[in-house]
């Protein structure tokens, strides 16, 4: 939901739990180039014309093609919509993936602007990811025909 390309080797993580040897998935990290950290809070507003915050979405391409000969990677949005359509059998787990509580989601992300750093997360900074997230999970809802 998030649309994070920047999916490469060096951007994937496991974690060892205790002294066990269960190893599990870290939580996501370095998602900056997809919750628009290089958009500067002045020009938040522009983005609020949907055509312009779509074009914005849209230009986020992963790292990885469809196919090897492929001259593009592709889109994040499309590449969800094609792996859904070549394993119909991943639709139901992806669709469960999208069903999050947005509200929920919103409370929890405007706890963050609380916190006192160095670099805060500031309340228009909070509403630009916000926005962002719903318009992603509204065009994938859309793509997997939800």
């Amino acid at each position: 939901m998030i649309g994070n390309t920047d999916r490469h080797q060096d951007n994937w993580g496991w974690l060892r739990l205790g002294q066990e040897k269960h190893v599990d998935w870290s939580p996501a990290f370095d998602n900056g180039t997809s919750l628009g950290h290089e958009i500067l809070e002045r020009n938040f507003p522009k983005f609020q014309e949907s055509s312009r915050l779509d074009r914005y979405i849209s230009n986020g391409h992963h790292h990885v093609k469809w196919l090897m000969e492929d001259e593009k990677p592709m889109q994040h949005v499309e590449l969800v919509r094609r792996y859904v359509a070549e394993f119909p059998e991943t639709r139901d787990h992806i669709m469960k993936c999208l069903a999050v509580d947005m509200d929920q989601l919103e409370i929890q992300l405007r706890e963050l602007c609380e916190f006192e750093c160095k670099v805060s997360f500031s309340e228009a900074r909070c509403d630009f990811v916000i926005l962002l997230l719903k318009t992603r999970l509204a065009a994938l809802s859309a793509a997997l025909g939800a």
